[in-house]
């Protein structure tokens, strides 16, 4: 759902927000009469539901000063996900036909957790025009994320662009055979807190019973000293379209960067568990391409 307030000519105030409810239920049972859960029959069941919310608040203003466009938008968003999981396995069927753990007497396995993640956002984006000939554009955002430690949480993030369209400049447009022709560049940056776990940067622990009695089982060295994993992405362009667009294309050369890439690092099992998280690495990889198409 949304709202929208014009709070001036030009500035408007809205707000987003959004939430999915995803749920997971499974049901295996085995009889007692064929296969490995005889004679008493088994009933493993799992259910999880995955909760996610999202709320963003944007202020945007627009103006246009003569052939002056100008686009602002600042704003914050928030995301939070979990997961909470129940699952268990029973065995010692009483009576035929029924399918819940109620109709089983001995409980083997009960477990159950939440995973939850976060992420904290504040972004701003300007962009610009002089008579539609002339474009540039700049952002930047910050995130936090439950990921990482209190104190290396943000990460802030930067993009810069700028266009050209030559098209419409006097000393084209008498071209009768150039529809369109611009030259682009731009340079971005991203980052990565992802890596399949909730909890990267914690040693963690489960509750496991030993003869019954309760017992603490190691299962994540965690790290404190990650960081965000950062992309980092240059192109510049040449686009054109030619003889009433028949042909257009573009040449393109780009060149994409990450560093502190994040990894599970492979240990040696010696150490208790097999691996452990770390920014381990950049990778570098560039290239041209070209694209042409006839109508």
């Amino acid at each position: 759902m949304f709202g929208e307030l014009k709070i001036l000519d030009g500035l408007n105030f809205r707000l987003n927000y959004g939430r999915d409810l995803t749920d997971f239920v499974s049901s295996d049972y085995e009889n007692p009469i064929i296969g490995d859960a005889q004679p008493v029959g088994r009933l493993d069941q799992r259910r999880a539901r995955q909760d996610t919310e999202t709320f963003t608040q944007t202020l945007n203003y627009l103006k246009s000063l003569g052939n002056h466009n100008l686009d602002f938008t600042a704003g914050h968003e928030s995301f939070e996900t979990a997961v909470r999981d129940l699952d268990g396995l029973a065995t010692i069927q009483a009576a035929s036909g029924i399918f819940e753990f109620a109709n089983f007497s001995n409980i083997v396995d009960l477990d159950g957790a939440t995973f939850d993640r976060a992420l904290e956002s504040y972004f701003f984006r300007a962009l610009y025009n002089y008579n539609n000939k002339y474009y540039l554009n700049a952002s930047v955002r910050t995130d936090g994320s439950s990921v990482f430690q209190q104190d290396v949480r943000w990460g802030t993030f930067y993009a810069i662009g700028a266009s050209w369209r030559i098209d419409q400049e006097d000393f084209i447009k008498d071209v009768d055979w150039i529809d369109q022709l611009k030259i682009r560049g731009s340079y971005g940056e991203v980052g990565n807190d992802q890596l399949n776990d909730s909890y990267l940067s914690q040693a963690r622990f489960n509750i496991t019973s030993n003869a019954a009695d309760p017992a603490i089982l190691f299962t994540d060295i965690g790290n404190a000293e990650l960081l965000w994993e950062t992309s980092e992405s240059f192109d510049v362009a040449l686009e054109f379209g030619f003889f009433n667009n028949f042909i257009d294309g573009s040449i393109e050369y780009y060149q994409r960067n990450s560093t502190d890439l994040l990894y599970n690092l492979p240990i040696a099992p010696s150490n208790g568990l097999n691996v452990v998280p770390v920014n381990a690495g950049d990778i570098t990889n560039s290239g041209w391409e070209f694209g042409l198409t006839a109508h």
